[in-house]
């Protein structure tokens, strides 16, 4: 409960700090990103891990304390076996929470122009694949657009104006001019 309000905190005073971050904006994406290398996240995701894989010895420890009068070694196998698909899954995506992808382009970008874009996502995508998956998708329409190809940087976005405003932000408007002078 600590760790969701603590999480719930840090989004808060994010929020009041922008004046538009809704899911599907590019701030609600730059506070996601940036959220993996805050401190303050990833202890309470490290905490989270821990009580988790502590949970299951301290249930074995009471089922033997209080299963004593049978076998202990069958009692707590059985638990251990019920229980430990669940566990082993909790504490993946724990762990997967720990290793963010790797963005270092995402720190040279415009922060302040890619918070005005407007991403066209439906909700799920939210919830399912998350924004880590997003992000690599931006990287790849954004090798295309470099290329010259701007539809798959235009189809992440929420029409023409704010798949221009990513397009400079990620810089490729710089290199693109860079590329007509040579």
């Amino acid at each position: 409960l600590a760790a969701v309000l603590t999480c719930t905190t840090i989004f808060v005073v994010e929020a009041r700090s922008v004046k538009n971050l809704e899911m599907f904006s590019g701030a609600y994406f730059v506070f996601t990103l940036k959220l993996e290398r805050n401190r303050v996240y990833k202890t309470l995701v490290r905490g989270l891990l821990c009580v988790f894989a502590a949970g299951p010895v301290v249930s074995l420890v009471l089922v033997m304390y209080v299963a004593r009068d049978r076998d202990p070694v069958t009692v707590g196998l059985n638990l251990v076996w019920s229980q430990i698909t669940g566990v082993a899954l909790f504490c993946v995506s724990l762990c997967s929470l720990l290793r963010p992808v790797d963005d270092t382009e995402f720190y040279i970008w415009n922060e302040g122009m890619l918070r005005d874009v407007s991403f066209s996502r439906q909700w799920r995508t939210i919830l399912s694949s998350g924004n880590d998956v997003l992000y690599q998708t931006i990287i790849y329409a954004g090798l295309e657009a470099g290329r010259g190809n701007r539809a798959p940087l235009e189809a992440l976005c929420d029409g023409p104006a704010s798949a221009q405003k990513l397009f400079e932000a990620m810089g490729l408007q710089q290199q693109q001019q860079q590329q007509q002078q040579q």
